[in-house]
């Protein structure tokens, strides 16, 4: 869907492993995790926010017309896994596992809230590593329009395809990403889910046990790419918190917004229940109030 479309259609409203021994950049793990899935497919998984958790893609080749079902395998190792949380759009799964006997370290995720174009990632791989480097964000590419942007890279070497679900690692050892299904004509070009969405899905099944978009109750001028409040809904977080028509949104909790586009970006990616800060401005004056997403209720729900 196009920027505007979905700006217009309602911001907020319907809103918007690999173990990893160390953090040097270039270190490939030892024993990679893998989801062993239904039709004995494998597909890369790395473990994030606790021990037992596993995050990676569901294949394209596993039907989601049913709900999808895998296990963990490590080391050697098969164990069961239950599915705490499938998001259709992107793929993006989160499986359980207590049966595994060898303790595994979550993976960090990273704390970057800007995207640097010339970043080098490390992709590990069950026997090597390619690198890759980051060209930016997409909303769209080439006709095909994204829910929420992806993170577009170009492989070092194109005769080594990242598989999806494939994590990114950055020089720090922390997650950036994990390639998506997607595939492009070139050979050496692969998107991936940048790690705010999975940081946002971890921290809302601590909380809450489900994942799914963030409602705050407000609508932009869809013909504009400033961030300037156009309708505030009633009896929304948006309402609550004071925001008024007219104000122009400049940073929300810490993250300077440069247009509307980094906006829709930023509170898609706000966990739901957690207070954020929005600075805007009223008038020719700053001002900051504290803002609550809730979880959308509209439409299909995203957590299975």
């Amino acid at each position: 869907m196009s920027l505007s479309h979905s700006i217009f259609r309602g911001l907020g409203l319907v809103s918007i492993s690999f173990l990893i021994h160390s953090s040097a950049l270039g270190k490939t793990p030892l024993a990679p995790l893998q989801l062993v899935w239904s039709d004995n497919g494998k597909s890369p998984a790395i473990c994030v926010g606790k021990p037992e958790w596993f995050v990676g893609v569901v294949p394209e080749s596993v039907d989601l017309a049913v709900r999808p079902t895998a296990s963990i395998e490590h080391a050697g190792e098969t164990a069961a896994a239950t599915l705490l949380h499938l998001d259709r759009k992107s793929r993006l799964c989160l499986f359980e596992s207590n049966d595994l006997s060898a303790a595994i370290t979550p993976v960090p995720l990273s704390g970057k809230e800007k995207v640097i174009p010339g970043a080098k990632l490390h992709c590990p791989t069950g026997g090597g590593s390619c690198a890759s480097t980051i060209t930016g964000k997409e909303w769209s590419y080439r006709g095909i329009n994204f829910h929420s942007p992806l993170l577009h890279l170009r492989l070092a070497d194109a005769n080594k395809h990242c598989e999806a679900g494939t994590p990114l690692i950055n020089s720090k050892g922390e997650l950036e990403g994990i390639v998506t299904t997607y595939k492009t004509t070139s050979k050496n070009e692969v998107f991936a889910i940048p790690a705010s969405r999975i940081c946002k899905m971890i921290k809302e099944f601590k909380l809450h046990r489900k994942s799914g978009p963030v409602w705050i109750g407000l609508l932009f001028h869809a013909e504009s790419s400033s961030p300037e409040v156009m309708k505030v809904k009633e009896d929304s977080p948006s309402s609550a918190a004071g925001i008024e028509p007219g104000d122009v949104v400049l940073g929300v909790n810490n993250q300077e917004v440069d247009n509307l586009n980094d906006l829709v970006e930023i509170i898609q990616s706000l966990p739901a229940e957690e207070a954020a800060t929005f600075r805007l401005l009223r008038d020719v004056t700053e001002k900051t109030v504290s803002l609550t997403p809730q979880f959308a209720t509209a439409g299909p729900p995203e957590n299975e």
